[in-house]
């Protein structure tokens, strides 16, 4: 397979990756913490389709705007569907990742944020 044109100089956004944790609540129940692994280059990327930016959801009894954007970054061997990126106070969820040319260079990510 050929290589992708994928430009290194366009990771321009510095992300701080964090994993889930799982701790007790002490009644039987369990609390997510989110922990800082590590701060990667990356690439955002927003996906618009047709002329709707974003979508609505109802997130504990109220709407609230989902914006999806494509995320790229070199290849880590621990990055999972579930874990996120943040930047300041805003939170990429990633859904789902891909090597695209499957060089073993890069991973895109097809990430989530939520707009309080």
């Amino acid at each position: 397979m050929v290589p992708l044109p994928l430009d290194p100089g366009q990771l321009n956004t510095r992300l701080l990756l964090e994993v889930p944790q799982e701790t007790s609540d002490g009644q039987g129940g369990t609390l997510t913490q989110w922990v800082a692994v590590t701060e990667v280059w990356a690439r955002i990327e927003p996906l618009v389709q047709g002329a709707v930016w974003h979508r609505q959801v109802e997130l504990a009894g109220a709407e609230r705007a989902v914006l999806s954007h494509r995320v790229t970054l070199r290849q880590r061997p621990d990055l999972r569907a579930g874990q996120r990126f943040r930047r300041g106070e805003r939170v990429l969820t990633i859904r789902s990742l891909r090597d695209p040319d499957e060089s073993g260079r890069f991973f895109l990510c097809d990430c989530e944020e939520v707009l309080l």
